[in-house]
């Protein structure tokens, strides 16, 4: 009696639980690290750091992603700045289709990105294009040994899948495999052998899942199973009428393996993804970005004018388990004659402390600008606190404010910036792992 509710409450459960494995059955996932992704942060967009748009001036480099969106700002502005947005796309992620792929050199170091600004209050606006080449990247878990040797560690010799379906073989469906070979082949041990070694095969955990994923459908599969081996091996073929509840029982307590251990699988994957990502949030990371923007004084396209070019060199470096450093030296040089701006030169150093999702951060930068309007002529100083935080899966907030001291003047002014980021396609075309980071 206790056997037989057992069958009724697994079959239940996987009656439950098919719909969610009706595509593994239908096509089984190849598990590799292709299909792993870790979402340590969207990274500021070129243009928006080349052209000093961002909430925190000191541009923090990050793995690439292969679309992201910035809008800005969600909160307060500067007087210079009005309402913009800005998109990045790295070409890595639509071009690659493997890891030999991903890794060329050239292909998975740039990202190219547009963007277009209010300038302040008035009618002009101001259109921008950047590219950014990442020179190292020590977050990217793809070109990262370590976390190859991880993963690699959790799919080959000795992995849970392997062990527990050995166990489910050896356990469960070999005492079920020797009566039937009994019953097939009489008295011969050796052709006995044979049966129950053909027949295991079906009871292998990490073999293709029956289609639909039922205990109906795998007592049919291996019932099918059962006659091929006894037309093979020229025996008479066997009524399973007399083991239909065993085979029944066996094909449920199957079908609950799999899922668990499915689960157990994708589980390990997604904790060494979580280890990862709070070991290497803050790994060195260093990036170069140039850029070319002009303004239209009435916002149309067709007024854009007055070219300035710049260029933009940014490096992380950990600075502690917690904590990470950015430095940054940043120069834009007008190349047209209308406007009264020359050229500026400016630096930036910006601490960061926390952790993978959350981090808070304290700023300082300096911008020299040469100009023919006096009000802009000079050194201006910034120092800003802030913090940024992630809310979903390749969805940031980013939010700044401190004070600045403008050329010519004596005092400070309070200022207070936000925008978020957002990766809308935040993994390669690689068939994601379900239950891995997407999940969280």
């Amino acid at each position: 009696m206790i056997r037989a509710w057992q069958f009724v409450l697994s079959s239940l459960m996987i009656g439950t639980l098919a719909p969610a494995f009706e595509a593994r059955a239908q096509e089984e996932p190849k598990v590799t690290l292709e299909n792993l992704y870790v979402d340590l942060a969207v990274p500021d967009l070129p243009a928006l750091s080349l052209f000093g748009l961002n909430p925190s001036k000191v541009s923090r480099p990050g793995t690439l992603k292969e679309l992201s969106v910035s809008v800005f700002p969600l909160a307060g502005a500067e007087a210079a700045i009005g309402p913009g947005v800005a998109v990045a796309w790295a070409p890595v992620y639509t071009f690659a289709n493997s890891i030999d792929d991903y890794r060329k050199p050239v292909l998975r170091r740039l990202a190219f990105s547009l963007v277009t600004s209010k300038e302040g209050k008035t009618d002009a606006v101001n259109a921008g294009f950047g590219v950014r080449v990442m020179l190292h990247d020590g977050a990217d878990p793809i070109m990262s040994p370590d976390y190859e040797r991880g993963v690699l560690t959790i799919l080959a010799s000795g992995d849970v899948s392997t062990r527990v379906s050995q166990a489910f073989q050896q356990n469960q469906a070999r005492p079920l495999l020797q009566k039937l070979a009994a019953r097939m082949a009489g008295g011969n041990e050796t052709v006995q052998f044979q049966i129950i070694a053909d027949l295991l095969t079906p009871w292998d955990i990490r073999g293709p899942a029956p289609t639909p994923f039922t205990v109906g459908a795998k007592v049919e599969n291996f019932s099918k199973a059962v006659i091929a081996t006894a037309d093979r091996l020229k025996l008479s073929r066997p009524d399973l009428a007399d083991f239909a509840g065993e085979i029944g029982q066996l094909a449920a307590a199957y079908l609950t393996q799999v899922v668990t251990t499915a689960s157990t699988l994708r589980t390990q994957l997604a904790k060494h993804d979580q280890e990862f990502r709070e070991s290497h949030w803050n790994a060195p990371v260093v990036s170069a970005d140039a850029g070319v923007v002009a303004q239209s004084p009435t916002g149309k396209w067709g007024d854009l004018a007055d070219p300035s070019v710049g260029g933009l060199f940014s490096a992380a470096f950990p600075a502690g388990r917690h904590g990470q450093i950015v430095l940054q030296a940043h120069g834009q040089k007008r190349t047209g004659a209308e406007s009264s701006d020359t050229s500026n030169i400016a630096s930036g150093a910006r601490y960061l402390v926390g952790t993978s999702t959350k981090r808070f951060s304290a700023e300082f930068f300096m911008d020299k600008v040469e100009s023919t309007d006096a009000e802009k002529h000079g050194t201006s100083r910034r120092f800003t606190v802030g913090a940024e935080f992630r809310l979903g899966q390749g969805f940031w907030v980013e939010a700044a404010f401190g004070s600045d001291r403008r050329p010519g003047e004596s005092g400070w002014h309070l200022l207070s910036l936000a925008n978020f980021k957002y990766a809308f396609k935040s993994a390669a075309r690689f068939t994601q792992i379900p239950g891995s980071v997407e999940s969280e």
